[in-house]
């Protein structure tokens, strides 16, 4: 993400012109780098305790706060259609959350069952208030002072890196179990010298994470964040899919045997969410 700052930069020496505008001061960017750093990291500890499918679903739970952060802080006022998808995003999360602390009842104790499930719960929740709020100011920085989605990116990219860098320094001197620390970066360095498939995935997961962000920043200066976070959660059909291994076939297989009590709520809800996604933007593309 920080590697869009420099090509920011360069653009705007050879187009030249200033941006009209406030001028908005470079540390403020600081914010939504925190709040996306400690966000996601909270969110990421959930994963610990779900299930992919389930984790990428509860997920969902940041257009509810970013449509409540709207109204509270842009004082925009949300068209029916978007209270309605939002009340219907809740029932489907409410249903998921049910389903899986269901499920992990039947779970052996050695998975931890309903407590892990329940915590995993929680992190996501917090995770996707953090986030909610973190949109709507970028939406505010983006749309308000017309501030480059770019810029935006690259200094959110360069704010995170000194956050994380600082808290990996901490976790590095702090006991823990990952030999004798809480994480070790020589253990780190060591997987990817010796594991190609993980250092592949590291080098993969940079241009895309940075073109997944500037994309999402596009989306909400463009529209607004609510609709930036219903995009953003079509990505469950496609972790529900790979979760199935590929196979449409692989899907009527678990619909038919029905082996747990959420393996039918994947689908309806997949189906769901991308269906009032497809509404919410195509309604508002017609606004504007």
């Amino acid at each position: 993400m920080t590697l869009l700052l420099p090509i920011y930069y360069i653009e705007k020496r050879f187009k030249g012109g200033k941006r009209s505008g406030k001028k908005t001061k470079f540390f403020i960017f600081s914010l939504p780098a925190a709040l996306d750093a400690f966000g996601s990291g909270i969110g990421n500890i959930g994963l610990l305790f779900l299930d992919a499918a389930v984790w990428q679903m509860l997920n969902g739970g940041r257009i509810v706060a970013t449509a409540f952060f709207t109204r509270l802080f842009l004082k925009r006022k949300l068209q029916n259609y978007r209270w309605f998808s939002i009340f219907l995003s809740c029932l489907g999360l409410i249903i998921v959350g049910l389903a899986c602390l269901l499920d992990s009842e039947h779970e052996d104790s050695s998975s931890g069952g309903i407590f892990y499930a329940a915590l995993g719960i929680s992190c996501v929740v917090i995770s996707s208030a953090m986030v909610g709020f973190q949109q709507v100011f970028e939406e505010k920085l983006l749309r308000g002072n017309l501030v480059s989605a770019k810029k935006t990116v690259g200094a959110e990219g360069f704010f995170g890196t000194i956050f994380l860098s600082t808290l990996l320094l901490v976790l590095n001197n702090v006991k823990g179990k990952d030999h004798g620390v809480m994480e070790s970066t020589p253990d780190t360095i060591f997987m990817m010298e010796n594991n190609t498939t993980l250092s592949f995935l590291m080098l993969m997961i940079i241009p895309t994470m940075a073109l997944y962000a500037w994309l999402g920043m596009t989306i909400c200066k463009q529209l607004s964040a609510v609709t930036r976070c219903l995009v953003d959660t079509c990505r469950t059909c496609v972790v529900w899919i790979v979760v199935l291994n590929y196979s449409f076939l692989k899907v009527m297989i678990f619909w038919h045997h029905d082996k747990t009590v959420f393996t039918k709520l994947k689908f309806e809800m997949c189906v769901l969410k991308l269906y009032l996604t497809c509404v919410c933007v195509e309604t508002e593309l017609d606004v504007c």
